[in-house]
């Protein structure tokens, strides 16, 4: 995995997910040693599956240097006892001098989507200023139509009411949501750095403070104020779109 990068489709999080919960007994995925014992401690009814409790989180297991259409066939693997070295992400991971403060797969799967959400944020920016182009444009017209209505006609009495009772009609500035600062505060609220990995050793949540004990250990970052979390605190939107923390859930 480590010499072939882009042919495996998952990170060695994945594997180390597999061999943790083997013998853990929290899943019945590896219970019995045949099918017939399988079936007579009714397994699939008793017990909860290891496959849909790592489906349900396939993001913390992707490899951001898989190409599919490289590979075919592995047949340039080194078997080499000179080549075998000791899985330091598995059975040295709680040793902070031996492994590498910063996961490089993790750190170049939280830039792509750092990347991703600075993107959509642009996005957003760009619509927001079309609509204030929108609605100044419109404003202008009508600026301009009362002018030279105002040009070819009388000063009367009659008139000067009727352009006052337009004036009155015409919305102004705020409710034409030029000066709506609503979407403004939270465009302008968007954190354009995140917090890095490098010495996040607990969830940002007061509530939680949950210890991050190795590299390994997944820790996500909110899409609104950029701090690192875990697992529990933060959940997707109801559009799919953004993973929130629950302190940003609260303020919308």
């Amino acid at each position: 995995m480590l010499s072939l990068m882009d042919v495996f489709q998952f990170n060695d999080r994945f594997l180390i997910e597999i061999h943790e919960h083997a013998y853990s007994c929290q899943f019945g995925t590896f219970i019995g040693n045949c099918e017939k014992d399988r079936k007579d401690l009714d397994v699939i009814k008793r017990t909860k599956s290891l496959w849909t409790y790592m489906n349900q989180r396939q993001d913390d297991y992707l490899n951001p240097f898989y190409e599919p259409t490289t590979f075919g066939v592995l047949s340039e693997l080194e078997t080499r006892a000179s080549e075998m070295h000791v899985w330091h992400s598995l059975y040295n991971r709680f040793d902070e001098g031996l492994l590498p403060l910063e996961n490089i797969t993790d750190m170049v799967m939280v830039s792509m989507e750092h990347v991703g959400v600075l993107e959509s944020h642009i996005a957003a920016l760009r619509n927001r200023i079309a609509e204030l182009k929108t609605q100044l444009g419109k404003g202008n017209a009508a600026g301009c139509s009362n002018s030279m209505a105002d040009s070819g006609h009388s000063s009367g009495t009659g008139q000067s009411e009727e352009r006052l009772a337009n004036n009155e009609q015409r919305p102004s500035s705020r409710e034409s949501g030029i000066g709506d600062q609503s979407s403004d505060e939270a465009l302008a609220r968007f954190p354009l750095r995140w917090q890095p990995l490098r010495g996040a050793t607990h969830c940002s949540a007061k509530s939680c403070r949950a210890e991050f004990p190795s590299v390994i250990d997944r820790r996500i970052h909110c899409h609104r104020c950029g701090k690192i979390f875990c697992r529990r605190c933060v959940k997707m939107t109801a559009d799919g779109r953004e993973r929130v923390c629950d302190g940003c859930r609260d303020e919308t």
